[in-house]
């Protein structure tokens, strides 16, 4: 390189081999210690300020781009594998409702009626409903119990037949987490526990609402006909 045969013993340092102007260019993209590098050059010629300012644009720009490309390489394969996902599982949930459906009218279960605590056991240990929610990969090793009220948002201590279909779905892929499936578990425990509380709460308001005003009532209608005995008087 030009540079590298001047008498100046800095620059001979940046560019006195093929490798020290490689590096010396990477030192130079990366920001570190130009100025130095720029300076020595200027000693030359000041042009060598245009052939540095330009050559720090154009990487600059060609490394933007290098990650403006990757970054949006990766935004589009996320967007195919969910869609992808996304119809995977429906025509998984799909086919699970009619093996459900089909089992279930098979056995003779009404559909429009509510399952029950002991419907649902029976059901869940039926070869062919395992077989179904272990191709989910839908954790089955913990109690009826717990997986029931997991199921059960609203504990009212029954379940539909969609509520109990999208229920099932919501726990696809918890096989290999079942603690966080007992986590779950006791989340919607202390949020029913939680409403409940709030529904006592309301009650309550609503019962001392009703005692107040009563007794607000009570005491203008009798101060209303104090004040028309008074009048009469």
């Amino acid at each position: 390189m030009e540079l590298g045969r001047s008498s100046n013993p800095d620059l001979n340092a940046f560019f006195g081999s093929v490798g020290d102007s490689l590096y010396t260019h990477f030192m130079v993209l990366t920001l570190e210690g130009y100025p130095d590098v720029v300076a020595a050059a200027a000693t030359e010629s000041w042009l060598w300020y245009f052939y540095f300012v330009g050559f720090i644009m154009f990487s600059s720009m060609v490394l933007m781009n290098v990650v403006t490309g990757i970054v949006c390489e990766s935004v589009i394969n996320t967007a195919n594998n969910e869609e992808i996902a996304n119809h995977v599982y429906a025509q998984e949930s799909v086919k699970f409702r009619e093996v459900l459906t089909t089992f279930l009218e098979s056995q003779s279960y009404d559909l429009s009626q509510e399952i029950t605590f002991g419907q649902f056991q029976e059901i869940i240990h039926c070869r062919p409903v395992r077989e179904a929610l272990h191709t989910l990969d839908i954790c089955l090793e913990i109690e009826d119990d717990q997986l029931f009220q997991i199921l059960d948002e609203d504990g009212n201590g029954r379940l539909d037949f969609d509520e109990f279909v999208m229920s099932l779905l919501r726990l696809r892929g918890s096989k290999d987490t079942m603690h966080s499936l007992l986590v779950q578990g006791d989340l919607i425990k202390g949020s029913q526990a939680m409403m409940a509380r709030l529904r006592e709460i309301e009650e309550d308001l609503q019962t001392g609402s009703r005692v107040l005003c009563d007794a607000l009532q009570s005491r203008l209608t009798a101060r209303v006909e104090d004040m028309l005995r008074t009048h009469r008087e």
